[in-house]
């Protein structure tokens, strides 16, 4: 009898851990989530088995969002970014960097005197330390290029900031990134410009099908955008500073174009986010809005030629 429960309970066992490894077995399709962690940012991209995190939002509930959207025996990112230095965009990093490893840490040239930014450059230090180099951290410039795979790579187009060359003798020049000549040069930050607006903004370019990631960038950040000349018509936007009124200017959502907007935001925030008057302007130019507040974590998938939204 006893024989006959353990075979049972192997037998169920076996098919609960089939059925897990199937259902989590990375397909053909790109996937673009933008996960409910309240109110905060954090972007999760897959493509076949490799992993980019875009934030960490306040706490550690990114790392639901990880479990649901990653394998369970894959604990490891690709690429790592954190746009800028508030806390809901890093609050959540420190724990996703004591239970995954990451290839590349790309940070934006800011830096706070507060206790979650401390315990963040606490856990990126003791990450490279302990992984013997092997994890990169790397500083993002504008024009700055990293690939993902032969099908998504990423272009850096804010923030819009000068640099001052170093003399080096030697750069390292890793397969995973395009063009590593930020170890070449450090940042001048001008006196007057927001922590906002020092967010890494960046293109998701997935063949034909075009993100623009912003973090909390605003309308300065985003006049300095157009007056660079990287702007083009995206498929899908993450609206800047979560809705913010200080954000998504009538000008740069006016030449972007987005089919699609997706703001993320608590429930009930204290801030109001998002303010009536950026959902009517994506409205008014054909947007569909998508609301991390009231929907949950939102996810897209693609081809390469079209997208849609996850069931």
């Amino acid at each position: 009898m006893k024989l006959m429960t353990f075979q049972l309970f192997f037998s169920v066992f076996i098919i609960w851990v089939s059925i897990s490894v199937i259902k989590q077995w990375p397909d053909n399709f790109v996937h673009i989530i933008f996960c409910d962690v309240g109110q905060g940012d954090a972007i999760l991209i897959t493509h076949q088995g490799r992993q980019m995190l875009i934030d960490g939002g306040p706490d550690e509930k990114v790392l639901s969002c990880l479990e649901d959207n990653m394998p369970f025996w894959d604990k490891s990112l690709n690429l790592l970014i954190a746009t800028h230095m508030d806390s809901d965009h890093i609050g959540g990093l420190p724990a996703v960097l004591a239970s995954y490893s990451a290839d590349i840490i790309l940070k934006n040239p800011s830096t706070k005197k507060t206790a979650v930014f401390e315990a963040f450059e606490t856990a990126v230090s003791r990450k490279t330390a302990n992984n013997n180099a092997d994890t990169k951290v790397l500083s993002s410039y504008v024009g700055q290029q990293l690939v993902m795979d032969d099908s998504v790579r990423f272009v850096v187009v804010s923030p819009q900031v000068r640099y001052q060359p170093i003399n080096v003798d030697k750069i390292e020049i890793t397969e995973t990134i395009l063009s590593a000549e930020d170890t070449l040069y450090y940042p001048i930050l001008e006196e007057n410009i927001s922590e906002n607006d020092l967010s890494i903004a960046l293109f998701v370019i997935i063949n034909d099908i075009v993100v623009l990631l912003t973090g909390d960038m605003e309308e300065e950040g985003e006049l300095a955008v157009i007056k660079s000349g990287m702007t083009e018509p995206v498929s899908i936007i993450k609206a800047g500073h979560h809705g913010s009124k200080s954000s998504s200017s009538r000008q740069f959502i006016s030449i972007l174009r987005p089919e699609i907007s997706v703001i993320s935001s608590g429930e009930n925030n204290q801030y109001n986010h998002p303010f009536p008057q950026v959902i009517d302007l994506f409205r008014e130019l054909g947007a569909i809005i998508y609301r991390t507040d009231s929907q949950g974590t939102v996810e897209f998938v693609t081809n390469g030629v079209k997208y849609w939204e996850a069931i």
